[in-house]
This record gives C-alpha cells, structure tokens and sequence, in this order.
C-alpha cells in the first residue's frame, strides 16, 4: 500500500504544479462607444473632439468637433452637449454626433 500512496501523491502534486503554473489569458479590452473630450490648455482656449473606434477595431480614430472651446457642459438628460466659443454658442446631438450653432455672434 505505501507505493500506492507515493504514486497518488505524486500525481496529485504534479497535477496541481501543472495547473498553477499556467497564466490565465485576460480578454483585450476593447473600447465599442464614443468619447468626447476637452483637449489642450484650461489657460488657452481648447478643442472639443470625439474619439471612436476605427472600422478594424484596433485603433481608434479622433476626430474634433469644434475649435477653440471655452466651456462645454452636458444637458441634464445627457442627450446634448453645449459648449461655447467666441464665437458662438453651439449643440452637438450625442447620439447622432451632428453639430448645429444655438447662436452666432454678430460681426
């Protein structure tokens, strides 16, 4: 019975260095949505751009929606964006991405 014993030991301890020893593969992450952002200086003005991923799902692409960005704030029910310029005060539809201007300065 002792070498029983040994060879079912020795089983056990090599089926479980063999199933330790192997690193679990994480998935890649992968970004599906869209990302609108402020970019460059809070000193300066900045640029309102949107980041998506591209057609082969490996990198992405950034796109900027308006120049020279003061502020930009969400609606309460998150479905538009304001932001402002020197120019004029415009609305960018989060769902459909398009942008149109609430109001333009005169000059």
């Amino acid at each position: 019975m002792r070498p029983l014993i040994k060879v079912l030991i020795l089983v056990t301890a090599c089926g479980l260095i063999g199933g330790c020893s192997q690193q679990t593969q994480r998935p890649v992450p992968k970004f599906t949505g869209r990302l609108l952002l402020l970019s460059g200086s809070a000193a300066n003005t900045t640029d309102l751009m949107e980041l998506t991923p591209s057609a082969d799902g490996i990198s992405y692409n950034l796109s900027t929606i308006a120049n020279g960005v003061i502020e930009a704030t969400p609606r309460a029910d998150q479905t538009e964006l304001l932001y402002t310029t020197k120019s004029e005060i415009g609305i960018v539809n989060v769902q459909s991405g398009g942008t149109k201007p609430a109001i333009k300065a005169q000059g």
